[in-house]
């Protein structure tokens, strides 16, 4: 999903796209206060992947995988939720957008 462009006429038939920001794994232990080895444990949980693939000697993450190790890490303080407990939720919440999704298309 992008974002609107505020300085775009409105009408405009012009196909912006912003370019997609890239974060290293020092950016996200910086951005979250999550660290690095807890990182590299969701990746292998399956909670967040890296957007250039798992064998990369430098991983790097995109917008989405911030706002989920976010969302993992609120999960884990404020409910207490063990690791399996998220990754079922987050694994629901996808699934509930998925359907969403073919509905509005269905209509």
């Amino acid at each position: 999903m992008t974002k609107p462009h505020c300085d775009a006429p409105a009408g405009s038939s012009e196909d912006r796209t912003e370019p997609e920001t890239v974060y290293t794994v020092e950016l996200m232990v910086q951005l979250t206060g999550v660290s690095d080895d807890m990182l590299r444990c969701y990746q292998l949980e399956g909670l967040i992947s890296p957007t250039n693939g798992p064998t990369a000697d430098r991983p790097s993450f995109d917008d989405e995988t911030l706002r989920t190790l976010r969302r993992i890490e609120h999960l884990k303080t404020a409910y207490g939720m063990s690791l399996p407990g998220i990754r079922l939720l987050l694994h629901l919440q996808a699934e509930t957008e998925r359907l969403q999704a073919e509905l509005r298309a269905q209509r």
